[in-house]
């Protein structure tokens, strides 16, 4: 009846809101700060959908300490120190801000650092905590401190308006360190773009070579969807690529539709999505590249040949969640998975026979399932199938390997370009061209509409 969880912040985002499904009545509470990074998670990714789900949630915030006297100089203190209460500047401010009038700025972090720079600081670490999912405390340090980092602003009318830190990662020069990193037997955690191409994806090469890595993206809250976040991040792209001599420009994130095609619009190509889920957004978390020398380039075709080969199978196992919008755009940066036509191809011919003989006759799934899982993820590369929700989703339980019912799938299946019975073309021939996969249907012998029932 009752479920009680403390610190929901500390939990990955998919579990709680599995958790939320759990009992009638269920209370969590959680400090957003710490975590590493979950804590913005839960305010940013969970926290909108914990509101999609459940319409009569009740969200409440604790003002006074319940542990300390109101204004306490210690947590003063604490708070100014780390910037834990900063707040991006009012959107009253910036309201006006566009791509035209905005401008771009290459920032020195030590100058940020000086003291008559404080409340500069304190607007951009407010924007990194209110529009961030994985800023924490510590990242201010990290990001002042650390020589590797790269800062690129957006102003307008002298505020910060949008922000993108990169860090430099250099190759791994210890062969014998990175055959360890490979073989998963230690970790280099500086690398991450090394160590997600070589220990997750394979390619032990990934190790030698010198990335810029995309660390954080953020937009004020009030200016987001306005073009301002695309715009900065070519612009500090372009800045990477012109002073750093790197093999290529990357990103670690976690997969939304929306952020991986925000990447591609800016020329990224996915090269690895991680098999588990990032405890701080609850999505795989997607490796994009902008390679630019021939070794990179290589390395990034390899990485998207091996990823499309394996994705039917992944599918069924640690992708058996992907939804089918990440899907579209999974299959929007990579070649076709094995057993699909290139682009400008037609299919096989035996694929679309198993998919026909289905979607209007009476076969058994298990005796054309692999033309239909095919079929499904021909027609869900660009230039997208229109499919409604319902059908959409039974395909994809077939393809991730959940149980379906016959029932449903059939009439799904037809709906897919692959399914169009091969009587159309005689039926609008001799109707002048006004037959449609519907009148084909009725010309289907009675065995094969009952088995659809």
């Amino acid at each position: 009846q009752f479920l009680f969880v403390d610190e929901a912040a500390g939990l990955p985002v998919d579990v709680v809101v599995e958790l939320l499904w759990r009992a009638r009545r269920v209370v969590m509470s959680t400090t957003l700060d710490g975590y590493e990074g979950s804590g913005q998670g839960f305010m940013l990714r969970a926290l909108p959908q914990l509101r999609i789900r459940k319409q009569e949630l009740r969200h409440f915030e604790l003002q006074a300490p319940m542990r300390w006297n109101v204004g306490c100089p210690l947590e003063k203190l604490a708070n100014a120190a780390m910037l834990l209460d900063a707040k991006p500047v009012g959107d009253d401010l910036v309201a006006d801000a566009s791509v035209e009038n905005s401008s771009f700025e290459v920032l020195d972090q030590q100058v940020l650092s000086e003291w008559r720079r404080e409340d500069e600081l304190s607007e951009i670490f407010g924007m990194l905590r209110c529009g961030h999912y994985k800023t924490k405390p510590s990242d201010l340090s990290t990001f002042l401190d650390e020589p590797s980092m790269r800062w690129f602003v957006l102003r307008f009318n002298g505020h910060v308006i949008g922000l993108v830190i990169a860090a430099i990662e250099e190759p791994i020069e210890d062969k014998h360190v990175a055959e360890a990193v490979y073989k998963r037997q230690r970790k280099a955690r500086p690398q991450l773009i090394a160590q997600a191409l070589s220990l997750d994806a394979g390619f032990l090469e990934a190790t030698g070579m010198r990335h810029a890595r995309v660390m954080r993206l953020c937009v004020h809250p009030g200016l987001q969807r306005r073009g301002l976040g695309t715009w900065l991040l070519k612009r500090s792209i372009a800045e990477l690529l012109r002073a750093e001599q790197v093999d290529a420009v990357a990103a670690c994130f976690g997969a939304t539709a929306y952020l991986m095609k925000l990447w591609r619009n800016v020329g990224g190509e996915l090269a690895w999505l991680a098999h588990g889920r990032e405890p701080s957004s609850g999505h795989h978390s997607a490796t994009v590249l902008l390679p630019c020398t021939a070794r990179s380039r290589h390395l990034l075709h390899r990485a998207q040949a091996r990823l499309s080969l394996q994705l039917p199978e992944l599918l069924l196992g640690p992708l058996a969640r992907l939804s089918a919008d990440v899907l579209a755009e999974l299959l929007a940066g990579l070649p076709p998975p094995g057993g699909c036509p290139c682009d400008g191809d037609e299919p096989d011919v035996q694929d679309v026979a198993d998919v026909r003989s289905f979607a209007w006759g009476a076969r058994q799934v298990s005796c054309c399932r692999y033309a239909l899982v095919r079929a499904f993820l021909s027609a869900m590369r660009p230039p997208r199938a229109t499919l409604d929700l319902r059908s959409e989703q039974v395909l994809l339980d077939l393809v991730q390997g959940r149980d379906v019912n016959e029932g449903l799938l059939r009439p799904a299946v037809r709906k897919l370009p692959w399914a169009a019975p091969p009587d159309v073309s005689e039926g609008r021939a001799r109707k002048g061209g006004e037959a449609t996969a519907q009148g084909a249907a009725r010309r289907v012998p009675r065995s094969g509409r009952l088995a659809c029932c």
